[in-house]
């Protein structure tokens, strides 16, 4: 135990005077090496001093851990606002990735559907164009037929064949320019339908 120290009789009056005043105490390690002999009013400030230096200390104590509790609250919080921020971060990189991906299924899809349309119209046309071409040619077959049958085998009375011929050429001029005007029609919506497509895409 360390040596104890004893103040003058001056010095004691000068603290009580302090606290009495001012409600100032001496605080800290002092307290437990000072000797008050044996004044009762000595011993009374040293008792008070006490009293007031450990109630300070829990005081002090108390607000201390205060203090930590919400620093450690700050810090829980900003590690909860941080981490809500990655989170948020990272839902908007999977939202800009899910939207790139949607484009570009929309993308495909579009292009797959010109691509069927496209030849949806092309094999129409197709179909189209092989039984004007059918029908043209067997309209001018049975034609011809009927106006060989006409000159070898049923020649008419007195052997006159030119309006057989005239009828007959005038059957293929009209069977050409009906083949011409259907495969004209035809090509000509193909690439109106074409050109609109790609004012449309454009």
């Amino acid at each position: 135990m360390p040596p104890l120290i004893t103040f003058p009789a001056e010095a004691w009056a000068s603290l009580i005077l302090t606290a009495e005043r001012d409600g100032v105490y001496l605080e800290g390690n002092i307290l437990k090496v000072l000797d008050p002999g044996d004044s009762a009013s000595y011993k009374a400030y040293l008792d008070k001093a006490v009293t007031t230096d450990k109630d300070k200390r829990e005081l002090r104590l108390g607000v201390t851990k205060q203090v930590q509790d919400q620093n450690k609250e700050l810090l829980d919080a900003k590690e909860e606002i941080e981490q809500s921020k990655a989170e948020l971060e990272s839902a908007l990189e999977q939202a800009q990735e899910a939207r790139l991906e949607a484009e570009g299924a929309s993308l495909t899809a579009q292009n797959d559907l010109d691509y069927m349309q496209k030849r949806t119209q092309f094999e129409l046309m197709g179909n189209i164009v092989r039984v004007a071409l059918w029908v043209i040619a067997g309209v001018g077959v049975t034609t011809t037929g009927m106006y060989a049958t006409a000159l070898f085998i049923l020649p008419p009375a007195g052997g006159e064949t030119t309006l057989l011929g005239n009828t007959w050429s005038n059957m293929f001029g009209i069977l050409l320019t009906n083949s011409f005007s259907i495969i004209g029609t035809i090509m000509g919506v193909k690439y109106a339908t074409e050109g609109r497509g790609g004012n449309e895409s454009g």
